[in-house]
């Protein structure tokens, strides 16, 4: 599946709130929710809840936990 990586970079993967980042900066900190993480595991992360929206399935990033819904139960990665 394809994800569209349009403003991937901008959006947290925990809140879904947005913030401009310079291409240099390797840092995703969130002025909204306080979230850090590496820039590139926020993407990756908000790839993949990208991804399961598209499928239907539940997906949620809290804390640095992902728990992701199904019909045949809940996964924490």
């Amino acid at each position: 599946m394809k994800v569209p990586p349009e403003e991937t970079t901008k959006r947290c993967a925990k809140c879904g709130g947005e913030s401009d980042k310079l291409l240099w900066v390797q840092e995703h900190s969130c002025p909204s929710c306080d979230y850090e993480t590496n820039r590139d595991q926020n993407v990756s992360i908000e790839a993949q809840r990208l991804g399961l929206e598209e499928l239907g399935v539940g997906f949620e990033c809290r804390a640095g936990t992902v728990r992701i819904r199904t019909s045949v139960g809940d996964w924490n990665i």
